[in-house]
């Protein structure tokens, strides 16, 4: 054992040195490890044990050792950016599941997921969608057609199809799953807001924006519910409801939006800001289509001398 990985061990007061004797002990008590270190943001910790626990076993895994540590170890890999080894570990705990759990368990169906999920990370949009069908293949068989772990299914699937430009396929789904979570958790609920908002987005790339002001709209007024005015979720929908109307034509409404979201980011973040600063940006757009050149000059040269400082 590398001196790092022995004394991240010893930190854990359960840690003794008698449970390198037993390799099962060992093994769960530094899966135990591995994932405190995760949760603690420390993920090369949390890999470097995992991967130790592999030299502990000695190739001896079981099945269910097998899926307990690639799931972890995928997870860590994905934390950092690791698709790809996120993604091996991950078909070695699909290999794990099949042989032990037969091919219709829901276990198989959620690895197929995560599985879709890294693939869209690694840009193979097809792979993704390929998984995603497969994961419906074996949750529809099983759950009735609006219960709720349906959800994350079809979310990972209108991604990949949102990234293949299948946007009307994209946008079924999404108002597929508007519709359950409404269903179960009811209309006004935050993650009800957050899918129209995506469903939203794709709207308007597609440059159907009386839809997305619509949604948009709709979006604000379940915010408004839960958050305060000045929250920056209230000043990211008045920029996207500014852009929208922007695209329209709309420009005095937009302006008065794009201020509001301008002063929220500003009061929180400062003028610095990343998104203090895309807002004004967004702004200094408009202000160019309006023609008026001075105050976008005015602006402009404000957000220079901000980048500069």
């Amino acid at each position: 054992m590398s001196e790092d990985i022995e004394k991240i061990l010893k930190s854990y007061k359960s840690y003794h040195p008698s449970l390198k004797k037993d390799p099962t002990a060992f093994f769960e008590f530094s899966l135990k490890a591995a994932a405190s270190q995760y949760y603690e943001s420390h993920f090369e910790n949390s890999i470097s044990i995992l991967n130790h626990c592999l030299d502990i076993k000695n190739n001896s895994l079981t099945r269910v050792e097998t899926i307990a540590l690639y799931s972890q170890l995928a997870i860590a890999y994905k934390a950092i950016g690791k698709y790809s080894e996120a993604k091996d570990s991950l078909n070695l705990v699909l290999k794990a599941q099949i042989n032990l759990l037969g091919k219709e368990n829901l276990d198989i169906a959620q690895t197929y997921l995560n599985l879709a999920d890294i693939y869209i990370m690694l840009e193979q949009f097809v792979k993704a969608e390929e998984l995603c069908k497969s994961a419906l293949e074996i949750l529809d068989s099983q759950l009735a057609p609006n219960n709720f772990k349906l959800v994350t299914a079809y979310k990972t699937l209108s991604l990949a199809y949102r990234y293949q430009h299948k946007f009307s396929e994209a946008m079924e789904l999404l108002k597929h799953c508007a519709d359950i979570e409404a269903m179960h958790l009811g209309e006004d609920n935050l993650q009800v807001s957050e899918t129209l908002y995506y469903l939203a987005k794709l709207y308007f790339e597609t440059d159907q924006l009386e839809d997305s002001e619509v949604l948009v709209r709709r979006v604000l007024q379940i915010r408004q519910k839960y958050y305060s005015e000045n929250h920056p979720k209230i000043a990211q929908t008045l920029n996207e409801l500014a852009i929208i109307y922007r695209n329209m034509g709309k420009h005095q409404r937009a302006e008065t939006l794009f201020k509001q979201a301008i002063d929220i980011c500003d009061s929180i973040y400062g003028s610095k800001h990343p998104k203090t600063l895309e807002y004004m940006e967004n702004y200094l757009t408009l202000l160019r289509l309006m023609n008026r050149l001075n105050d976008a000059n005015t602006l402009e040269e404000s957000i220079l001398l901000i980048k500069q400082n």
